[in-house]
């Protein structure tokens, strides 16, 4: 048991003492399996109050801890441990906390795994560490970009308030996703965030053959948003382009669902309000009727 818990084996622990393995023994300093467990991640997560710190340690490493959760989590409350750290030792035991796997996958750029932890529960990409690290961060951070696409790719099958949120998110030094891709020098690696200023540039200024180049090599770039918060097909609306308008409603239906389809739409419509009228070529309601007959069109294959 001794040499379990050098090895911060929690689950080991946990059996050994199941087992009837004697939890007073100690090793040649003198020290319990507990008291080595708690040395151990009292310093690795920072932790003091060391007595109090060794009690929850008991609990965790309790094969009854399911019955003693309650008080575990009231010796974890008094010493102002965070919930996330609760989780992540409390894991060892009896299975790692979503945020603990999710950690891990992360660091070791385990994505399949990470795809499977936000499949057992979408509502897995909204955890947040002590320090107000969503998974989101936490991959820029690892600079994982394969998981940041992942879990970019994940937010935008839920909606569009789930990206914009996870954009919006700072973490506790006040870090957002498009700053700590500044500081990370990403920016421009992630197009499934950050609409890459040249492809914005291009819309903006009706280069469309460049656009669409860009979009059949790099079709996440369709979810993006510029430092604005305008997608592609809203930039598209704005500057009354309508071949890129179509283009882009049906490059979308080819990668999103039918409801999140007609919430892109309905919002390019929407942000389309203030352009209607101002242009005598006719373009503006030409792009007007084109946003309103997809909208019948595809709302009519919903089950609402």
């Amino acid at each position: 048991m001794l040499y379990a818990a050098e090895r911060k084996d929690l689950s080991m622990v946990a059996l050994l003492v199941q087992a009837g393995a004697d939890r007073n023994a100690t090793n040649e300093d003198g020290r319990t399996a507990y008291d080595i467990l708690a040395s151990a991640y009292q310093e690795e997560y920072g932790l003091t109050k060391k007595t109090e710190y060794r009690k929850v340690m008991q609990l965790l490493a309790d094969p009854q801890y399911k019955q003693k959760g309650k008080e575990a989590q009231k010796a974890f409350a008094g010493l102002g441990v965070a919930k996330d750290v609760a989780g992540i030792i409390s894991g060892y035991v009896h299975g790692a906390s979503p945020l603990y796997k999710i950690k891990s996958a992360i660091k070791s750029h385990e994505n399949t795994k990470l795809q499977n932890i936000l499949d057992e529960d979408p509502a897995n990409i909204d955890e947040v560490d002590s320090e107000g690290n969503t998974p989101l961060l936490l991959a820029i951070k690892a600079k994982n970009m394969a998981a940041v696409e992942l879990i970019v790719d994940n937010l935008q099958e839920l909606n569009k308030d789930d990206v914009i949120n996870n954009l919006d998110h700072t973490n506790k030094q006040g870090e957002d996703a498009r700053a700590l891709a500044k500081q990370n020098g990403l920016k421009e690696k992630i197009p499934a965030l950050f609409m890459p200023s040249d492809f914005r540039d291009n819309i903006i200024q009706g280069n469309n053959n460049e656009v669409m180049q860009y979009v059949n090599a790099h079709s996440d770039v369709l979810g993006s948003y510029d430092d604005d918060y305008k997608t592609p097909l809203m930039l598209a609306v704005r500057y009354l382009n309508y071949s890129l308008v179509q283009f882009f409603i049906q490059k979308l239906e080819a990668r999103v669902s039918l409801h999140h389809l007609i919430e892109e739409i309905q919002q390019a419509r929407m942000y389309f309000g203030g352009s209607e009228g101002n242009d005598e070529s006719g373009r503006s309601q030409a792009i007007a009727e084109l946003l309103d007959k997809y909208l019948r069109a595809y709302t009519a294959h919903i089950v609402w």
